[in-house]
C-alpha cells in the first residue's frame, strides 16, 4: 500500500481501550487462569475466617467486588467457590442468631440483603373488591344481610 493510501485509510484499531481492557470483554489481567486461582483463594479465605465477608476478600485481593458479578462468575470454578461461600456465610449468620451471638434483627436483615431471604407475604383481597362483591351478591342489605343469611343457615342466634 502506498503512503497516500495510508493517509486516507483509517488506522487499524486495537482491541484494547486506553485502560487496558478488551473492548466488550473482561479486563486483560482477569484471565480464566487468574480467576481459577482466585476461586482457590476464596475457598481458603472462607475456611480460615471466622465470619467471611466477600467485600473484605475482594479488598484484600485488590479488586472491586463488582468484578465478581460481572466477570468472575463466568468461570465455573469461581461460581462453585462462590456458592460454597454463600452457604457458609448463611449458616454462620443463622447459627449466630440462634445462639444469641448476633442480634437476630440484624442477622435477619443481613440475610434478606445478602442471601435472598424474604418476609412471608400473604395473598389477600382488597377490602374494596370484597365489599363490592358482597353488595353485588346480597343487594342493599349488604354485609348485614350476608351475616343474617349465614347465621340463619347454620342455626345460630340472630
Amino acid at each position: 500500500m502506498n503512503k497516500s493510501a495510508q493517509k486516507i485509510l483509517p488506522k487499524k484499531k486495537s482491541n484494547k481501550t486506553a485502560t487496558g481492557k478488551k473492548k466488550n470483554g473482561r479486563p486483560v489481567k482477569y484471565t480464566e487462569e487468574f480467576i481459577k486461582k482466585e476461586a482457590i483463594a476464596l475457598i481458603l479465605y472462607v475456611s480460615s475466617e471466622k465470619i467471611p465477608y466477600l467485600k473484605d476478600f475482594c479488598f484484600r485481593r485488590g479488586y472491586s467486588s463488582e468484578y465478581i458479578s460481572r466477570i468472575f462468575v463466568n468461570v465455573e470454578e469461581f461460581r462453585q467457590a462462590l456458592l460454597l461461600y454463600k452457604d457458609k456465610f448463611e449458616a454462620l449468620i443463622v447459627q449466630g442468631a440462634m445462639t444469641n451471638k448476633f442480634n437476630s434483627y440484624f442477622a435477619f436483615n443481613t440475610l434478606k440483603n445478602c442471601s435472598g431471604w424474604r418476609d412471608k407475604t400473604e395473598v389477600g383481597h382488597s377490602l374494596d373488591e370484597d365489599a363490592a362483591e358482597v353488595l353485588k351478591k346480597y343487594g342493599s342489605d349488604g354485609i348485614e344481610g350476608f351475616r343474617r343469611r349465614v347465621v340463619g343457615a347454620i342455626g345460630g342466634c340472630n
